[in-house]
């Protein structure tokens, strides 16, 4: 065996170590077969992959691709794979089995070299191993979001279903289930490939708010796909009231001052904020809403720590009063003046 032989054969061969398993022995390589075996299968697989034979010469044929004759009962495996062997090219034969493997699962595989070309006796039968992956399931969720910013009745999820090996998405659907306040909900759930086929996205929209806070649960279960986990993710959604101030700053625009209030929701705009939004110390305030954003003007700039209040009286898009009131402490400075270089 040449060194060219050997380095071919630890570079195409996939390395991993296999799973500790009792009723099985590990086969070292016999580096006797470097001159006929360059690559092939090992390690671990996925349930869906094909088994793979890499030639150190190519078979001669006329046609570029051998006779297919020739990969009559070339391959064996313990436990047993039905399946079929084709040609990729003139030095690669293929397995594919003819349904997906099972999970967690060692196998033990034998290549009828001496039926393809003449070998040595003790070289008729190229051994080699793999297993496959045990099946494990992973679900994450984002925040819910209101469906449309103006419609604060209906909310919508996205997630993510994370599997250790690719998955029938028919099959995955039954692990997935959705309750709110105990009852089954109908949802629309959309799978997609964007990253990887072990990664899937699921969507659900007409999530439900009510006049009192309820709850979201996400309940998975690996059973339909061999995996053990299993689990609940809780998700409060929020009664209609349940809104509140997000950010309050002050904002400095050509020498004038003025307060911007940002809310979790958009908030209705023909309401009067007078005796709502107060500014300790202030009067005359004037107020624009603008969706969620509320900007409170001065009409003289105030200075010092102020006192800023907001009262539950204020209403979302929906006419809703916030559940809680607001309260925090700003200190106003002198507005910069405007400099400009001649």
């Amino acid at each position: 065996m040449n060194l060219k032989n050997l380095f071919s054969l630890l570079v195409l061969s996939t390395l991993f170590i296999f799973p500790a398993c009792n009723s099985n022995k590990i086969i070292a390589f016999d580096p006797r077969f470097a001159e006929h075996i360059s690559a092939y299968t090992n390690g671990m697989i996925s349930r869906n992959a094909k088994i793979r034979i890499d030639l150190a010469q190519a078979v001669p044929s006329k046609k570029g691709i051998p006779d297919s004759t020739l990969l009559e009962d070339l391959f064996s495996f313990s436990p047993a794979i039905k399946g079929k062997a084709e040609w990729l090219n003139d030095r690669c034969i293929l397995f594919t089995p003819e349904k997906p493997l099972p999970h967690k699962t060692f196998f033990n595989g034998i290549f009828h070299l001496g039926k393809l070309k003449k070998v040595k006796s003790d070289l008729q039968k190229f051994r080699f191993q793999f297993s496959t992956y045990e099946q494990h399931l992973y679900v994450s969720t984002d925040g819910l979001i209101a469906m449309d910013i103006y419609d604060l009745d209906w909310q919508q999820l996205d997630g993510k279903i994370k599997t250790t090996d690719k998955e029938d998405t028919a099959i995955l659907r039954k692990c997935l289930s959705v309750y709110q306040d105990g009852k089954p909900i109908k949802v629309r759930i959309d799978w997609s490939y964007e990253v990887s086929e072990h990664e899937f996205y699921f969507h659900i929209d007409s999530i439900k708010r009510k006049e009192k806070e309820s709850t979201l649960n996400i309940t998975f279960n690996g059973k339909e796909i061999d995996a053990n986990e299993f689990g609940t993710i809780p998700i409060t959604v929020s009664a209609l009231n349940d809104y509140s101030v997000r950010n309050v700053r002050i904002k400095n625009e050509n020498e004038e001052q003025s307060l911007q209030l940002e809310f979790t929701e958009p908030l209705l705009p023909t309401q009067n904020l007078n005796g709502i939004i107060t500014v300790s110390g202030v009067d005359n305030l004037s107020y624009a809403i603008n969706g969620n954003m509320v900007e409170v003007f001065f009409t003289e700039p105030p200075l010092g720590i102020k006192g800023i209040t907001v009262s539950t009286s204020i209403k979302n898009y929906k006419g809703y009063k916030m559940k809680n009131p607001y309260q925090t402490n700003l200190e106003f400075l002198p507005p910069f003046p405007q400099i400009k270089i001649i």
